[in-house]
């Protein structure tokens, strides 16, 4: 009897192992396939953001030209909406806007071009120094003016507009090759009149 124990134990063992060695395999071959899977999705998520704030920049840029020119802003909006920017608009007392006159897009269009990174003097000499900065870039690409009036009570000028923001980056890493991002964000300024 204790022989037939002994045998039926090494024959049982056999087994085991084999089933301890297929577990411990399957184990390592799904922590390699997650971490690969892992990295790649690290280095999708890092070009995103990286992306992302490029586009974010290029929208802060744009509120800081806003911001220190407000009047500029209103006044090539106010033109961009066919309207002249010497006369107030003022809604009557129906809600109903003045007529307006032909659109102009030219002074708008002069006042957002020079937000992007070819117009910050410094990134050129960023390009020489680093590499690959050149494949890193943003650019207002329009702003959009929803509505522009004359608040007479407060005695302020009111306008809504939308800023398009582009961030575009290449990133060698992963494979990841090009990406852009378009941002939009809807502002409202505000000036004394």
């Amino acid at each position: 009897m204790n022989k037939s124990f002994r045998n039926s134990r090494r024959a049982l063992a056999i087994p085991i192992v084999l089933l301890i060695v297929l577990c411990v395999m399957i184990m390592s071959i799904s922590v390699f396939y997650f971490r690969k899977e892992s990295k790649q999705q690290n280095v999708n998520n890092f070009h995103f953001l990286r992306v992302n704030f490029l586009a974010q920049s290029a929208t802060q840029h744009m509120l800081l030209k806003l911001s220190c020119l407000p009047q500029e802003a209103y006044d090539s909006g106010v033109l961009r909406l066919g309207y002249c920017p010497f006369k107030g608009i003022i809604y009557d007392k129906n809600g109903d806007p003045p007529a307006q006159g032909t659109q102009d897009d030219s002074a708008i269009k002069v006042f957002y071009e020079d937000c992007n990174t070819d117009a910050i003097p410094w990134h050129k000499d960023l390009q020489a120094r680093m590499k690959n900065v050149e494949d890193n870039k943003y650019n207002v690409e329009s702003l959009n003016i929803i509505s522009a009036y004359n608040n007479t009570e407060k005695k302020q000028t009111v306008l809504t507009a939308q800023i398009v923001s582009i961030g575009e980056a290449k990133m060698e890493k992963g494979n990841a090759g090009k990406r852009k991002e378009r941002l939009e964000k809807v502002i409202q300024l505000t000036g004394a009149n």
